[in-house]
């Protein structure tokens, strides 16, 4: 699957100097303290507290989801919507379900409580110019029948300018707790269970997502992108805790397989939905379709995206909005805030040109909020909006989606109280700076409090400490704007100071405490049995046909006194998309896990769940936010330099913070960096092949990942690989390798990939004896 008619064979790198002798440096950004506001007051506010029939139902938008009681096997998903009823996830206010339009930074929202209304219209071959709520559409074409969806809005208020005229409006939420008793949920559910006890709603969730290539406006100047359902990011997948989701992909690409990932998702005994090509699918040929089936055995926001080549960089990305009891009450859930790059060239053309020049990355052209801004001289596109209410507390959910940047968030003259990270609730703490990286997630609340009622910037400013530059500082007007009901304001600069970009920064370990309190193990445990994974650092490989490629290492596993202040990792993941991991498992059971058809596996055979440790040591000069998945580990510890064991003491086994993304750190050039090192651990309870990688684009294109083989005896490979679903993706699959050349180049990742022409399958002998092993 070169899947890719690649255009960029010679492009310039200028852009892509070596970083060299770059000091630390903080970045000052400024902001407004004071301005001068004119109000002009609503003259009503609309609410509605109605419930409607539960036997109406609405035809949907592609991507709008459909309620069922039912948790039998996976369906496609139908044109109508069907309604929950109010024990396992009715909507309050309203049992319909309607589009998509779910309340995503520019004021509207789906039908709810009569707040606003949506049409459908459907248009054969050519999708129409839309504008939704969530990210970015434009007009496109498609070999499929699309549906588009506009809203109309019934706000009674008037006022003398348009702003005003705004209310805030969250997103549909279930009846299992209110504004007063967020800690509540259904079934006798509350924010005090723990959700390794698995719970089942009864009810399933269905979506449709359709992949297709197109022009997209992000900040005023259209360029090629990928969509979902016409748009970037794609509409939200929504459900309650307990859920069973189905959600239908079809691949409208031409030259792309592509895959989808449900980051986040501890996916408990269905491996097999992970969406990782070479790994736990062969990947969705172009025309085709596939049908994921997950248990929301978690809840709090999430993403999705593809797990092929580059591709989720070029827009193929959506949010996850898992419903469920909260440590902290709100009023209103304003949805999800996803935070992205915008590049000048193609995302193929920065992977084709970042993979041949060993160097700084290269800056990025814009920062967007749900797939919108304005450019950064504020001349063209437009600025991401929220309205908030006096008085009122607002769920944001921010998401780092980006390809390769790490953020601080900053609510100008608010603070915000943090509630979860990534899917774990955490006991509440007020932050002016949120500090995000890659792939992960944090819940949060703003308390509209200020006086004047103005309008403020949502600003999130690059990490520059982390390796990565943004043409948009946030300084100026590209930034987003939350305002207040009534108020004509627009934010300005002011005296405001932020010192941020001269460092890398997760949240700090100390303020991410889980509300259900749960140990990580033991000292004693962790010193027998605790294991080195050197990575992070980079070097050039030559690939035939192909020249010198820069590669990017993770592994292999070592000792704990091995551990140096010299790079270290020296493998890399190299997969094969016909010949993913569980269909090795099932077709070759005797063939030993150090073959090469198992690529970079590490094998966790332990009893059922014992806790394996790992010391990731990095080395080298750039910081890597490293994600898994199949499970959230334990975050013990973090920090710079090189890590022994004279510092175990350190570690905290008692109740760490619960995560599946986490920075690792490294700061500065070639001839002088410093090192940095984080600790994680997590109990063997969910077997199968899962990833870990760094989670910047083209590090994991590049090869920075491992498999974890978990239990493989017990991993049911032959249930995965003998559905019909599982067979026909790989046929078709092969049949579109065998039409062309398609085949991915073999320095690419993605997950990596590499050919099994002319190979022999031999098999080795399983190796017993240890509990972790790396082959």
């Amino acid at each position: 699957m070169r899947s890719l008619k690649l255009l960029a064979a010679v492009l310039p790198v200028h852009f892509l100097a070596v970083l060299g002798g770059a000091t630390e440096v903080d970045v000052i950004v400024t902001e407004v303290l004071t301005r001068t506001i004119t109000v002009c007051p609503l003259t009503a506010l609309f609410t509605c507290d109605i419930d409607l029939a539960t036997s109406t139902s609405t035809t949907t938008s592609p991507g709008a989801a459909e309620t069922t009681s039912t948790t039998t096997g996976p369906v496609v998903p139908e044109t109508t919507t069907t309604h929950g009823g109010a024990g396992g996830g009715g909507w309050e206010g309203s049992s319909t379900v309607t589009t998509s339009n779910w309340h995503y930074g520019n004021g509207t929202t789906t039908s709810v409580s009569g707040i606003s209304s949506a049409t459908t219209t459907s248009v054969s071959g050519t999708s129409s110019t839309t504008t939704t709520g969530n990210g970015t559409s434009t007009t496109g074409t498609a070999t499929t029948s699309i549906t588009t969806t506009t809203g109309s809005s019934s706000t009674t208020s008037t006022s003398s300018c348009a702003s005003s005229s705004q209310t805030a409006v969250g997103i549909p939420l279930p009846r299992c707790n209110d504004a007063n008793h967020r800690s509540r949920w259904c079934d006798g559910k509350s924010i005090d269970d723990d959700t390794d006890t698995p719970y089942y709603s009864g009810e399933t969730k269905r979506y449709s997502l359709t992949i297709t290539a197109q022009d997209l406006d992000f900040d005023g100047t259209p360029q090629p992108a990928f969509a979902i359902n016409g748009q970037s990011p794609g509409e939200p997948i929504v459900a309650n805790w307990g859920d069973w989701v189905e959600v239908t992909v079809f691949n409208g690409l031409a030259d792309n397989a592509t895959t989808i990932h449900w980051h986040g998702v501890r996916q408990y005994g269905t491996n097999d939905q992970d969406g990782v090509p070479g790994v736990t699918e062969c990947g969705i040929a172009p025309g085709s379709s596939r049908v994921y089936r997950w248990h929301a055995a978690t809840y709090g926001t999430g993403w999705y995206h593809s797990h092929a080549l580059s591709q989720y960089g070029g827009g193929i990305r959506g949010p996850i909005i898992i419903h469920g009891p909260a440590t902290e009450d709100y009023d209103l859930d304003l949805g999800t805030v996803m935070i992205n790059e915008k590049f000048t060239q193609t995302i193929f053309q920065m992977a084709y040109n970042i993979a041949r020049v060993r160097g700084a990355l290269p800056p990025s052209a814009n920062y967007l909020l749900n797939g919108k801004n304005k450019s950064p001289d504020g001349s063209t596109g437009e600025n991401a909006k929220w309205v908030v209410q006096k008085g009122k507390k607002h769920l944001f959910r921010i998401i780092n989606s980006s390809a390769q940047s790490s953020y601080a968030v900053h609510f100008d003259n608010h603070k915000i109280k943090v509630i979860s990270a990534d899917f774990t609730p955490i006991v509440p703490y007020e932050t002016d700076v949120l500090y995000i990286q890659s792939g992960q997630r944090y819940n949060v609340i703003l308390e509209a409090s200020q006086q004047p009622e103005g309008a403020y910037y949502l600003r999130a400013i690059t990490q520059t400490g982390c390796g990565e530059t943004s043409a948009n500082d946030g300084l100026g007007t590209a930034n987003g704007i939350f305002t207040y009901e009534g108020s004509c304001a627009t934010p300005t600069t002011g005296n405001f100071t932020l010192a941020t970009a001269g460092d890398c920064k997760d949240e700090p370990l100390a303020s991410l405490v889980p509300h259900v309190s749960k140990s990580a193990g033991s000292t004693t445990t962790f010193r027998d049995t605790v294991k080195l994974l050197p990575g992070g650092n980079a070097g050039s490989q030559n690939f035939d046909g192909y020249g010198p490629v820069v590669r990017w290492y993770l592994g292999p596993l070592e000792d704990l006194s091995e551990n140096s202040g010299a790079p270290g990792a020296s493998k890399g993941i190299n997969v094969t998309f016909d010949q993913p991991t569980l269909k090795t498992l099932a077709t070759l059971p005797t063939l030993g896990y150090n073959s090469s058809l198992y690529s970079n596996t590490a094998v966790l055979d332990g009893p059922a769940g014992d806790w394996v440790y790992f010391v990731i040591q990095n080395n080298f000069q750039t910081s890597h936010p490293m994600h898994l998945h199949g499970h959230d580990f334990a975050v013990l510890g973090q920090g710079r330099g090189v890590f022994t064991a004279d510092q175990i003491g350190q570690l905290n086994f008692d109740n760490p913070i619960r995560r599946d993304t986490v920075l690792l750190f490294g700061f500065g050039n070639p001839v002088a960096f410093t090192s940095g090192w984080t600790v994680i651990g997590f109990p063997t309870n969910n077997p199968g092949a899962w990833v870990m990688h760094c989670h910047i684009i083209w590090h994991a294109d590049g090869g920075m990942g491992l498999q974890f083989l978990e239990r493989p005896a017990e991993i049911n490979a032959g249930k995965y690989y003998n559905t019909p679903a599982f067979q026909q993706e790989c046929s078709a699959y092969e049949s579109y390798e065998a039409s062309g050349d398609h085949f991915k180049s073999p320095y690419e990742a993605g997950i990596k990939r590499r050919h099994l022409a002319d190979r022999q399958l031999h098999g080795h002998g399983r190796f017993h004896g240890g509990s972790v092993r790396h082959i």
